[in-house]
Parts: C-alpha cells; sequence; structure tokens
C-alpha cells in the first residue's frame, strides 16, 4: 500500500463566491459596506488585495457605518482531519493603524476543547501593531486531533481608517489514504493490467457481480455507461478514494459500499440503487428507516408503506402529554442522518418481507443531524432523538458513541427497534410499544428488548435508524471511519442479531426476570475500564418497562445497562424491578450469560432479597418469588458478585471422598462420606468474613444454627487429619 508523502490542502476558506470547501462561514454580524465601514467580502481596501483568488474578507471602522461596537466574530466549523497527518492550520492577515483597545484574535479548537485565545494584533503598540503588508500564521496540529474548527474575533472602533483582512485560511496534511498509482480495466471477464488492489484505479467496462468475481478494495472506482455492477449479499466494494458512476451500481441487500477518503468525489450520471429487505413482519408492524442517499424522497423510496403511516420524531415538542411523532408526507425528503417509521404493507399473507429501495447519490463523509432536547425540562432521561445509519454500509455504535465531537450531544447508548410485539390494528394510538427496544450502551454492551428476541452487539445495519438521547442540543456526527463491512452477520432489517467480527472478552453478567406466561426483562452489569460506580457514557438508561421492569440502580435513576469499574473481589449492586401484573404471580430472576471471569468459578453470583432475608446463589439455580402486589420495588434485592473463598495451597478435590453436611432445624453437622476426623474447620460468609475456625478432632462438627443469619452463604473449608482438605458452599435456612 502507498500513501502520499506530500502535503495537499483539505479544506480551505478565500472567501471566494465559489470554490472554497471550508464552511459555511458564521458570522456575528451580518456583512455590511456602508460609509466607511467594511465588515465583508472585498476585492480592494484601501489598495490592498486578495493573497488568493480575488477576494478576501475586509474590515475598516466597524462602529461606524456597520454599528458592530463589540467584538465581531468569524466561525468556520468542525473540519474532520484523521485522514490526515501532520496537519497545519494557516491563515494570512493584514492590519494598519489599530489603536488601544483595538484587537484581531484567533482561537483553535482540536475535538471542540479550545487551545486558547492568540492575539496576532493588539492596538497597545502603536505602529508596530502595523503588519506593512500580508503576514502568515502556522499552526501544527497533532496526529491526535480528530476535529479542527477556528473562531476569529476583531474589534475596531471608528477612528483613523484602521483596517484589517483575513485570507486563504485552509489546512493541508499527507493524505494517510492510498494513492491511486495503478490503473486497470475490468473487460470481459479480464483484468487489463492485472487485479486491482488499494492502490488501483478501476475503470468497469464490462459488467461486474461480487458474486461471481468477489469483493473489492481499489483506490478509485468507475463504471462506464451501461456497465452494471452488483455487490451481493454479504459482498462489499471498498472505494478508498472516488466513485464515478456513468452506468449502474446496484447495492443488493445486505451487500456493502465502503469508503475511505471523506472527502472523496462521489459523481453519478446513472444509477446508484441501495436495495433493503427487512425481517418477517407482521401485519400493521412499524419499520425503522434511514436513507443511505442524498435526497431520497418517502414517497420513492417508502412507495410500498402505508402512506398515512409514516412518521419523523420531533423532539423538542415531546413531553408527557404530546408524543412527538408527526406524520410526513410523499414528497418529504429523507436527510441524511435522520430516522423515519413507517407501517409495512397491510396486503397479503403475513408474515412477510418488506423490500424497499433508495436511489441517488451515495451519502459520504462528514455528516451531521440535528438534536434536540425534549419540551419536558423536569425529566432528565426523555431527550429522545430518532436518528439514523446515513451509509450503504453498517456502521459500528461504539465508534459513533465516541467520536470526540458526539460525547458531548448524545448519550452512550443507542435503543434500536426489533418489532417483536404485534400492532392491534384497532387502537389508533397505537404506533409502537416501548416494550419493543433493544439496549445498546458503548463499552458495557447490549440488553434484549422487554419483548424478547436477541441483544444488540454494537452494529447498526445499512437503512436502520434508532433512538439516542441528548446530552445537550448540536449535532450529531457520523463519518467514515465509523463504516465496517462485517462478513459473518446478516444486516437483514432488523431483527436479526447483528455481530462484530471481533469481540473483546469483558467482566460481564445478563440477568433476566420472566415468569411462565411470558413476561420478560433483561438487565446488564459489566466491569469496564474507564467506567466508574457513577453516572457516566458506559450506563444505559431504561429506555421503557412493560409489565414488569427490571433494572440496576445508580444515584437513584434506573438502568438497563450498568459499566461499573473493573471487576474486584467484592460487588453489590442496588437492583430494582416494577411490576403491573393483574394477578398474585411467581417471578423468577435468573442469570442469563456471564462472560470474562464471572463465566467461571471464579466468582460467586449471589442475589440477595432484602425483604426474606435470603442470599441465592445464582451459580446453582434461578430465584423464584412471589409478587403479589403492584408497585416500584427498589430496595428489595442486590446483586452480590465476590471472589470464590478458597484458602491458600487448598486442593480442592473429592477424589473419593467429601463433606457431608446434615440441615437439621437447629444446626448443622458436618462430616465426611468416609467419617474422616476433622482436625480444622473454617467457616466464611459471602463476603469473606471468619464466622468459625475450630479444631474438633473427631468425625463430625455442629454449628449452631441461631449465631448466623437466614439465608447466608457459607463457605466452608475442612482439614482432615490425613491433611487432605475439602470445602464445601451452602446457603443456610433455618
Amino acid at each position: 500500500m502507498t500513501i502520499s508523502i506530500f502535503a495537499q490542502t483539505i479544506v480551505n476558506q478565500s472567501f471566494e463566491s465559489s470554490g472554497d470547501s471550508w464552511g459555511p462561514i458564521t458570522l456575528s454580524n451580518d456583512n455590511c459596506t456602508s460609509g466607511n465601514s467594511v465588515w465583508d467580502f472585498t476585492s480592494n481596501l484601501n489598495g490592498l488585495s486578495s493573497t488568493n483568488g480575488n477576494q478576501f474578507w475586509g474590515i475598516r471602522d466597524i462602529t461606524d457605518g456597520c454599528g458592530i461596537r463589540n467584538m465581531a466574530n468569524i466561525a468556520l466549523p468542525n473540519m474532520l482531519i484523521s485522514s490526515f497527518s501532520d496537519v497545519s492550520f494557516t491563515f494570512d492577515y493584514f492590519a494598519k493603524d489599530f489603536d488601544k483597545n483595538e484587537n484581531l484574535n484567533y482561537e483553535l479548537f482540536f475535538d471542540d476543547v479550545s487551545q486558547g485565545t492568540v492575539n496576532i494584533v493588539d492596538g497597545q503598540n502603536g505602529n508596530s501593531d502595523n503588519t506593512y503588508g500580508w503576514k502568515t500564521e502556522t499552526v501544527a496540529i497533532p496526529n491526535s486531533v480528530t476535529y479542527v474548527r477556528v473562531l476569529f474575533s476583531i474589534k475596531l472602533k471608528k477612528g483613523n481608517g484602521e483596517i484589517a483582512g483575513i485570507d486563504n485560511i485552509r489546512l493541508s496534511g499527507i493524505s494517510t489514504i492510498p494513492t491511486c498509482e495503478l490503473s486497470t480495466t475490468w473487460d470481459n471477464g479480464i483484468w487489463s493490467n492485472g487485479a486491482p488492489n488499494a492502490n488501483t484505479t478501476v475503470i468497469m467496462n464490462s459488467n461486474y457481480d461480487t458474486k461471481l468475481w468477489g469483493s473489492l478494495e481499489v483506490c478509485s472506482l468507475q463504471i462506464s455507461n451501461g456497465i452494471v455492477v452488483n455487490i451481493n449479499t454479504n459482498d462489499f466494494l471498498k472505494v478508498n478514494n472516488d466513485l464515478i458512476v456513468d452506468g449502474t451500481l446496484e447495492i443488493l441487500n445486505e451487500g456493502s459500499l465502503l469508503m475511505t477518503n471523506d472527502l472523496g468525489l462521489v459523481s453519478v450520471s446513472g444509477i446508484i440503487n441501495v436495495h433493503k429487505t427487512s425481517s418477517p413482519i407482521e401485519k400493521y408492524d412499524y419499520i425503522y428507516w434511514a436513507s443511505p442517499t442524498k435526497d431520497e424522497t418517502i414517497g420513492n423510496a417508502l412507495s410500498n408503506s402505508v402512506s398515512s403511516r409514516i412518521y419523523e420524531f420531533n423532539t423538542s415538542i415531546y413531553n408527557n402529554k404530546t408524543s412527538g411523532w408527526v406524520a410526513v408526507n410523499g414528497s418529504t425528503i429523507m436527510k441524511p442522518g435522520i430516522g423515519y417509521i413507517a407501517m409495512g404493507p397491510i396486503s397479503g399473507t403475513f408474515p412477510q418481507s418488506q423490500s424497499v429501495t433508495f436511489e441517488g447519490i451515495v451519502n459520504n463523509g462528514f455528516i451531521q443531524a440535528p438534536i434536540a432536547l425534549s419540551a419536558d425540562n423536569k425529566d432528565k432521561v426523555d431527550d429522545w432523538n430518532l436518528v439514523g445509519n446515513p451509509y450503504p454500509s453498517p456502521i459500528d455504535a461504539d465508534l459513533l458513541l465516541n467520536d470526540p465531537l458526539n460525547k458531548k450531544v448524545v448519550g452512550g447508548t443507542v435503543y434500536i427497534w426489533t418489532r417483536n410485539t404485534q400492532l392491534d390494528e384497532t387502537k389508533e394510538s397505537n404506533k409502537y410499544t416501548s416494550d419493543d427496544y433493544a439496549t445498546y450502551t458503548t463499552g458495557t454492551g447490549g440488553v434484549a428488548a422487554v419483548s424478547g428476541g436477541p441483544k444488540p452487539s454494537g452494529i447498526i445495519a445499512s437503512g436502520q435508524s434508532f433512538f439516542i438521547e441528548a446530552n445537550d442540543t448540536g449535532n450529531i456526527t457520523f463519518n467514515n471511519s465509523m463504516r465496517k463491512h462485517i462478513t459473518t452477520i446478516s444486516q437483514q432489517l432488523f431483527k436479526e442479531p447483528i455481530t462484530k467480527s471481533v469481540q473483546s472478552k469483558k467482566d460481564r453478567i445478563w440477568l433476566n426476570i420472566s415468569n411462565n406466561q411470558g413476561v420478560f426483562n433483561q438487565l446488564l452489569v459489566g466491569f469496564i475500564e474507564g467506567a466508574s460506580s457513577n453516572i457516566d457514557k458506559y450506563d444505559g438508561p431504561k429506555f421503557s418497562g412493560g409489565h414488569v421492569s427490571f433494572y440496576s440502580i445508580i444515584e437513584e435513576d434506573k438502568f438497563a445497562v450498568n459499566g461499573r469499574a473493573p471487576l474486584s473481589q467484592n460487588e453489590i449492586i442496588k437492583l430494582g424491578f416494577s411490576s403491573y401484573l393483574e394477578e398474585n404471580d411467581t417471578l423468577r430472576i435468573s442469570k442469563a450469560t456471564t462472560e470474562g471471569k464471572l463465566n467461571s468459578s471464579e466468582y460467586d453470583i449471589l442475589l440477595k432479597d432484602k425483604l426474606m432475608n435470603i442470599v441465592h446463589d445464582l451459580n446453582e439455580k434461578d430465584y423464584e418469588f412471589l409478587i403479589n402486589e403492584k408497585g416500584v420495588f427498589n430496595d428489595r434485592f442486590e446483586l452480590i458478585i465476590n471472589k470464590t473463598i478458597i484458602e491458600n495451597n487448598v486442593n480442592v478435590t473429592t477424589l473419593n471422598n467429601e463433606l457431608k453436611i446434615i440441615n437439621m432445624d437447629d444446626e448443622l453437622i458436618i462430616s465426611t462420606i468416609n467419617n474422616d476426623i476433622i482436625s480444622n474447620i473454617k467457616a466464611f460468609d459471602y463476603l469473606g468474613k471468619l464466622l468459625i475456625d475450630n479444631f474438633p478432632q473427631k468425625d463430625r462438627y455442629v454449628i449452631e444454627k441461631e449465631y448466623i443469619n437466614n439465608g447466608t452463604v457459607l463457605l466452608i473449608n475442612a482439614e482432615l487429619e490425613n491433611n487432605e482438605k475439602l470445602t464445601k458452599k451452602i446457603i443456610l435456612i433455618k
């Protein structure tokens, strides 16, 4: 793979009428040319002309005719530079006759963090502040930076003809994307210059199908007029730079088009179709969509959906009285990064799958979608925004949620619609049920929906929309580094589990609450590097309930996902549940899945029922309890995880021997099946506290129950006269 070693312009702003790529420009005051005042694009200011092109930003006596008496600002937005190294920020400036309290400043922001205000012209110094022509300012950007933006601030009073100019603002760097050094043409099943690679420009002069000839990675791709290229199911086409389609590009369901260069050209005079097919749906099911193409309309893409049942979500009007769902019509353009829901077809035999086609120029590179806060300022966990994957390929939720621009604006959890519950056609208001949202929290993991189904793994399919909670108003940002090709899974919308090809092993446990009539809810507790016991991005708020809701409690709030600091010897996690079952019922709390250290005998996993004064070992079996009232119960259960207590150098083996424990009304009788002499016996509780340490020197030992709390987990270690050591764990039941 060859990488360019020469610096190139990434983006520039020279205040020309066209051709500038760093924008849009945001001004604190409208541009103005009035009398002697100038705050505007100009080609000449007191004989001063541009350093690059025809125009520059001119400033003169702005307190006069323009009436700008405070600091005036020019802002350029965040630019993505992750595909470049050795980036530099450069601009030209001019100043003349600045007086006291007049100045020209700039402020750079790296990943939205200010690097401080730099004063380059200060009227305190009289004539020494005159630049006597254009000067250039250059700043080196660390390679660790992902985004750069800049703010210029200027203050000029009415006076003696003070003037200033700013021009040729640019970011330059060395591209880390492969360069197109070679070229090969596909013609009648043969490559003219050998098979392509990441450095090869490919020209398709004959039809190409990845099912027949395989997936490709190319530097740039041109599809000639009249030629059809098919990207088939589970195949991909990766384009590192430019995509030119004069023919037809068909991205079939579960196929992926990936692009590396966020500034890569996408030119389409022919046709691009992105085909998506849902998993089987029932009548009146809703599907959550997002468009992977530009300027696609609701009516064109979702033509076989029920036109009167298509909605977007307006967060700014959402509260406990207003649902936030707003109907959209067929002429509505599906904005990149915005989510929509649509009722699938209602005729034919069910279940059936819905197929749709998005047509047009595929979305590529840096994309932002607005994020809003809800109308209810009292509820801190209700700022839900419906956004969507804007690309014709899957994206990685972890990369999305941990993007430097996104961490301040949105939380660390996505909520994905599963469509497990069939809708009741007779209920107009029943557009969806919140029981059907599965949860994925960055760094910690996924939790299945209340209505069941798989737990998400953090890969968001092409065409998929999802809910996310806002931390603040702003934008959610997407870029090409988040795009992934997943070869081992189905991208089918939206029911099947989509898994990352490589999953790091983490210390995690999933707990379920359920009954025999189908009630189900799940929570996740994970022990994650970087997480804490307080609320942070590793925690996923509880989105919904159901007849029974199950959650962990952090700072009195409910969480479906609880990310905590790395696993210690003893952990206690407060659990809560709510029940709105109509009748007395038996509920069951079970250990669904464990990973990492929790998937071994190294740790005990215990459930403490404070109401019944019982500690139950979930490694042994599920815990069942009777619920005979409706309500919220946040102080009944604790999950206790502690390192199994085995003394150093104890060889735990039964061979032909083991401890025998007889549970009497008031006592425990401990012996061995071979009636050996017990020389030493120790008993620990579940937190490792030593309760008993005796030397019986006989074949049995009696523990009086009255001195030990009911439900206590006891680990009993016995050393025999022959030096054999045995251990057994029991739960004391009186």
